[in-house]
């Protein structure tokens, strides 16, 4: 149901560890994506927020998640039935082939037809 498709890609530092602090109590996490190294790090953070490791460990995906090759797609669909009006934040599968989670959502219409630009980020991840 693809009418139009574009993407942008977006290269980042391939970041793949975060320290995070909490000066009020002293704890320091080191959080590291599996699979690497763990030698290329990002701006440590603090907080008082950080007060265990699952709440570090999903601040520090959502930083993470930003790094190496990142693609913006520019997709165009008409609203039907089968497909119905995409979400900001929700996430997609485009042809069984890729997935990504829907950054934005312009509607536009006509006589005859509802369409959408859905804005999709895909992480270009080898994981």
């Amino acid at each position: 149901l693809i009418t139009d498709q574009s993407t942008n890609y977006t290269p980042y530092p391939a970041y793949n560890c975060i320290y995070l602090t909490n000066d009020k109590t002293g704890d320091i996490y080191h959080v590291v994506r599996d699979g690497t190294a763990g030698d290329i790090q990002i701006q440590p953070e603090n907080s008082s927020l950080f007060t265990s490791s699952s709440a570090c460990a999903n601040y520090a995906k959502s930083k993470l998640a930003k790094s190496g090759m990142i693609l913006d797609h520019s997709l165009q669909l008409p609203i039907t039935d089968e497909v119905g009006q995409c979400i900001p934040a929700e996430l997609v599968a485009v042809d069984g082939d890729w997935w990504g989670i829907v950054d934005s959502v312009s509607i536009s219409f006509t006589y005859s037809q509802v369409t959408q630009t859905v804005g999709i980020e895909q992480g270009a991840h080898d994981e």
